[in-house]
Formats: structure tokens, C-alpha cells, sequence
């Protein structure tokens, strides 16, 4: 018989409590690591998509693609339309009629140019193509410097601007083989002829059409032209200057005005043939202009002291600085009136004024949650915004990865 030795025992336990120790020590040293790199984790999730807790890939960035509508000024918002494809124009010709362009990202129409349209205040949507040559595509490189989003090869064309004097008349502008390409509605988007298969080199990027019969284009150098048959037929202007100009707005069939990115503001009173500079506030660099009326302006840029918004009563003869409540920069102006205004940031943030610019009120799509402290905005990127009355706003969104 075998008899017990206390020194055994007590080294085995001695052993066994070294052992305990050792564990203790690796899960207390190891679980607050574990723990930090969860909740980072958590985090990022949370805030890569409106805090749904899943982040989208490349392949489904599209699928969240929503469009918003609001029809009592901003009070309240309502989802009205989700895709699976990408579109990258808005234009509302009034509160029931509104028209997206974009392009087809999946399925066997992938990669064609695609327009949808509704008009009867957005309860149902009707999806069409827009004419494609038959020859192969070629590569327009100048096209994509508008939207880097969009890969300038697909056959047909690559839609730039859309722009609907009438509910049921739309016409859109696009890049194609030759060059710029018009097109035109007549049915509110069912069905599409093709105007123009090079109306300029791949130069304009702005549309603008007050009436039925009269468009207006502009872009790069200084170009603008203008229709006044439809788009049939097209007369080069002289803006008088070469820069890039942007934000074509039309208040009536003569009255219009454009913006380069140094502040330059040009108007016209007589249908585009004699082009002014329009006294405008110190801006250091303009980003936004919208007229509502020939005589009242908003207009947003950079100045010394800090991104501002401005405004004029009489066509710039003087210009009044607005606090519209924000530090970030607007990319997107709607002035329905000389009383309404909309505005919205990349990141979301979407203010209204309904006093002339005196006060703003902020808007949230989707409001932060209590894990969202960071974020002020919707959680969406703004892409198109398009105001047709004081009451009557729409916004097409994508998602904002924010880490």
C-alpha cells in the first residue's frame, strides 16, 4: 500500500494555484483589449449607414439610393422612392411631377442611361431608356470631370443635367461619342427622341429651360448657347469669359444667370445675347446661386472669415450676409421664392427659411441616435435637390461612410 507523502501534495498544489493565478492574470490583461477593439468595431458599423449595423460594399451602394420628399416645408419628410440603380440629376417641374437621371447598374440594361419619372405626386414611377447609338462607345475622359462616380464608356450617353419646362416636357443633356447630346420628352419620360447627337465637344454640363421652346446650356470655357425652337436648332453666346461656369438658372424666357468658382456671377436681361457681372459679395470662391426672381439672389462661398451665405434684393447692387446656423459648407441651393429657400450640405444637413433668409430651421431625414453623438446629419449624402414650390421639396440621397 502505498502511503501519502505531504511534501507531494503540497507542490501539486502549489502547482495548481500558480496555474489559477497565471489564467486570471490572461483574462483580466486580455478581455479589456478584446473589449476596445468591439466596441470600435461596433462603432464604425454604426455610423458607415444611419446606424443599421451593417456596412455596404461597393456592389450594394446603390441599393440604398433614396429619394425624400417633403410637402409642408420641410416639417416632416417621407421616403417616396428607393433604387437599385444610380442616378445623379433631380428636376421637379412642379409639386406632382418630378424626373431622376442616372444610369442602369444592373441586370442586361446595365450600364444604360435610364430616366424615371412620376406625376402624380409621387405614388407611382415609370422607368425609361433614352436612345443609344448603335456604333461602339468611345471614351469622353473630359465628361468625367464632373462626376467621378460614373465611368464615361457605356454605349449611348452619360446624363449630365435634366431640365422640365412642363410637367409632361423634359430635356436632358449627356456626353456621348461625338459629344454632347440632347434629348427630348414630350409624355412626361415614356418616351424619348434624341435632338441633338453633338451639339458642342463634350464642353457643356449645365441645362437650364424656362419654356417649352427656350434652353439654355453652359460649361466649360466660358460656353453658353441657347435654343429657341425646342432645342432644334442652337445659337453660341458670348459670356465673356473662359472660366468654367456653373449653376445655370433661368427666371423667365430672358432672365438668366451663371457663376464660375472664383465668384464671378453673369446675368443676362435680353435672352442671352449681352452678358453682365453682377456686383457680388467678397467671396474668395462661390459654390452656390440660386435666383428665384432678376432681382434676388442667394449665394454661397468662402470669404475670409468663414463660409457664408448671401443675399441681394436689387440684381447686387448690395449684398446682406445670412446666419443660416451651420460651419459646413452648402452644396446644394433651392430658392422656390424670394421667401423659401432650401438648403443642404454633402454630409445632410438640410435647413429651410421660409423669411427670406432671416431664420433656419434644421431638418434630420433620420435624427442621431444615442450612438450617433458625432453625427449631426442624416447619416445620407445629399446628391440632387430640387424645390419646385415653398411647400414642395425633394432630395435624392446615397449613403455616407463615416468612420
Amino acid at each position: 500500500m502505498l502511503r501519502k507523502n505531504p511534501l507531494l501534495g503540497r507542490v501539486v498544489a502549489l502547482l495548481l494555484l500558480g496555474g489559477y493565478v497565471f489564467f486570471l492574470f490572461a483574462v483580466f490583461t486580455s478581455s479589456p483589449g478584446k473589449a476596445a477593439v468591439s466596441k470600435v468595431a461596433n462603432l464604425s458599423t454604426t455610423l458607415s449607414l444611419n446606424g443599421t449595423g451593417s456596412r455596404n460594399t461597393d456592389s450594394d451602394l446603390s441599393s440604398v439610393q433614396t429619394l425624400y420628399q417633403t410637402a409642408d416645408g420641410g416639417q416632416t419628410w417621407q421616403s417616396i422612392y428607393t433604387t437599385k440603380d444610380y442616378f445623379n440629376s433631380l428636376n421637379c417641374a412642379d409639386a406632382r411631377s418630378c424626373m431622376m437621371t442616372g444610369v442602369i447598374l444592373e441586370g442586361s440594361d446595365r450600364r444604360k442611361d435610364v430616366v424615371v419619372a412620376s406625376q402624380d405626386n409621387a405614388r407611382t414611377w415609370s422607368k425609361a431608356l433614352l436612345p443609344i447609338e448603335q456604333s461602339p462607345a468611345a471614351t469622353t475622359p473630359d465628361a468625367a470631370d464632373d462626376d467621378p462616380d460614373l465611368d464615361e464608356t457605356v454605349g449611348g450617353e452619360t446624363i449630365l443635367d435634366v431640365s422640365c419646362p412642363a410637367s409632361t416636357r423634359c430635356y436632358t443633356l449627356g456626353t456621348g461619342q461625338a459629344g454632347n447630346k440632347l434629348n427630348v420628352t414630350t409624355d412626361g419620360g415614356q418616351n424619348w427622341q434624341l435632338l441633338q447627337s453633338n451639339l458642342a465637344p463634350w464642353t457643356l454640363t449645365d441645362l437650364a429651360c424656362p419654356t417649352q421652346d427656350v434652353c439654355y446650356a453652359s460649361g466649360r470655357k466660358g460656353m453658353l448657347m441657347t435654343s429657341t425652337n425646342g432645342g432644334q436648332t442652337w445659337q453660341t453666346l458670348k459670356s465673356g469669359t473662359v472660366d468654367t461656369i456653373f449653376d445655370l438658372r433661368c427666371s423667365s424666357a430672358t432672365v438668366c444667370t451663371v457663376r464660375n468658382q472664383d465668384g464671378l456671377i453673369l446675368v443676362t436681361s435680353d435672352g442671352g445675347q449681352n452678358w453682365g457681372a453682377l456686383s457680388g459679395p467678397a467671396f474668395k470662391s462661390l459654390s452656390q446661386l440660386s435666383c428665384p426672381t432678376p432681382k434676388i439672389c442667394y449665394a454661397f462661398g468662402a470669404t475670409p472669415a468663414g463660409n457664408k451665405l448671401a443675399v441681394t434684393q436689387n440684381a447686387g447692387q448690395t449684398w446682406e450676409f445670412l446666419a443660416y446656423g451651420s460651419k459646413e459648407a452648402i452644396f446644394y441651393l433651392s430658392c422656390p421664392s424670394a421667401q423659401s429657400c432650401f438648403a443642404a450640405t454633402t454630409e445632410g444637413e438640410i435647413r429651410a427659411s421660409h423669411d427670406g433668409g432671416r431664420s433656419w430651421v434644421e431638418f434630420n431625414l433620420n435624427p442621431p441616435t444615442a450612438s450617433q453623438q458625432s453625427r449631426t446629419s442624416t447619416g445620407k449624402s445629399v446628391k440632387a435637390l430640387s424645390c419646385p414650390t415653398n411647400d414642395t421639396c425633394y432630395i435624392l440621397t446615397t449613403p455616407e461612410y463615416k468612420f
